[in-house]
């Protein structure tokens, strides 16, 4: 009896010892939620002053030849630490931003701009949004990705 007691301690010890010896991750619920450096396609709004979307008329006379079918400019892409999107990060974007504020401007700094709307300046954007969406207007991508989003007003790019 001793002997068998014995026998399934030593087993016990030897159990913990090897769980103790695989990575943090191993164990893990699910897929997705370690953070990795993730791809987070970067648009922006053009709006009037009250918030309102512009008019077609105004795009046209504003001559915003670059805007996307969704009605936002393409501005580029940037790295930042995060789970891999999916279906569950779709909404609660402005949460989601707050909680990487840090993160993101480091990353707006050095930003890979989309070609054909290299030229626009970023500076006075108001960043509201990060959030998932299946894919990513101007690029060759299908899957779930980041969106971080952003507004301007119509009077700071006259």
């Amino acid at each position: 009896m001793k002997r068998s007691l014995r026998r399934a301690v030593s087993l016990l010890c030897v159990l913990a010892m090897c769980i103790g010896l695989l990575p943090s991750t191993a164990l893990a619920w699910g897929p997705g939620d370690t953070e990795q450096t993730q791809t987070v396609y970067v648009y922006l709004q053009v709006v009037n002053e009250d918030g309102s979307e512009l008019t077609g008329d105004q795009i046209r006379e504003l001559n915003l030849s670059t805007i996307n079918d969704h009605g936002y400019f393409t501005i580029g892409t940037i790295q930042v630490a995060l789970p891999a999107a999916s279906a569950n990060e779709t909404g609660n974007g402005e949460d989601r931003y707050s909680q990487n504020t840090g993160a993101i401007t480091a990353a707006l700094n050095e930003n890979r701009r989309y070609p054909a709307n290299s030229d626009c300046s970023i500076s006075d954007v108001t960043w509201y949004t990060l959030h998932a969406a299946s894919g990513a207007d101007d690029y060759n991508v299908s899957e779930y990705c980041w969106h971080l989003d952003g507004k301007i007003t119509i009077e700071k790019i006259e």
